[in-house]
């Protein structure tokens, strides 16, 4: 099987400094092209390859392993994979891998499916070009990011579909403060900074936070804290915290 690239560029020739290897996964080829341009440009990640579908990828990966894989649901039907399916090949062949899935409004399920498997970022495909960096930036240091244009749907799915845990009595003020930042999208050094914390005492409070709650992601985090107002408030003021 020939190498997957961007088409026109056989050679990889990274900037000067550290870089993170990318490999963008997507059918299409002018998706491939353009995250390529836009990844190549911020000087941050470098070499950047792309697969048309999840085997592909594993074979790409095999033969050279990259540090994050941007993944186009959109293009599902070449990628050959659900979200969930493809999140869970990659992350079980590859168990540091770092996913951002590129989602659309129409594959809210997908994309929670692929949340579920483990990715840590998903991005709307109509996104501008600077929040897919971000997602990018912020999956590259471990944490979780997740757009605000679709995730509060995915949200309100989480929070309709599990039953809320009897945690709240458990959670401190101070967790409580942080459940709501996680909520409203805040980063961990976000975080920290406006609560006056070290990032490594924020990511000890999420650990801790999540075990108390029964939550793997933020996403159901920010679903536990609208299933608690829900209860709190009752049927009349229901609605769903945003992550952003």
């Amino acid at each position: 099987m020939e190498r997957a690239s961007v088409e026109g560029s056989p050679e990889w020739h990274g900037p000067a400094g550290p870089a993170l290897g990318v490999l963008v996964v997507s059918g299409i080829s002018l998706l491939r092209e353009g995250a390529y341009a836009l990844l190549r440009r911020s000087g941050r990640y470098w070499p950047i390859r792309s697969a048309d579908t999840v085997e592909q990828a594993l074979m790409e990966i095999a033969r050279e392993p990259v540090d994050l894989l941007l993944m186009d649901l959109s293009s599902r039907a070449s990628v050959g994979a659900t979200g969930g399916s493809a999140c869970r090949n990659l992350l079980t062949a590859w168990p540091t891998l770092r996913i951002v899935i590129l989602s659309s409004p129409w594959l809210q399920d997908e994309a929670l499916d692929g949340i579920r498997a483990g990715a840590l970022g998903c991005v709307s495909r109509n996104s501008p070009a600077e929040v897919l960096l971000t997602a990018m930036d912020t999956v590259a240091r471990g944490e979780h990011f997740f757009d605000p244009s679709i995730t509060q749907a995915i949200v309100s799915r989480l929070a309709q579909s599990a039953p809320a845990p009897a945690a709240e009595a458990r959670l401190s003020s101070l967790d409580l403060q942080i459940l709501h930042l996680i909520a409203a999208g805040q980063t961990n050094r976000q975080i920290a900074a406006a609560l006056s914390l070290s990032e490594s005492t924020v990511r000890t409070y999420n650990t801790r936070i999540f075990r108390t709650i029964g939550a793997s992601t933020r996403a159901e985090a920010a679903a536990f804290l609208t299933r608690m107002a829900r209860r709190q408030s009752g049927p009349p003021q229901e609605r769903p915290y945003p992550l952003g």
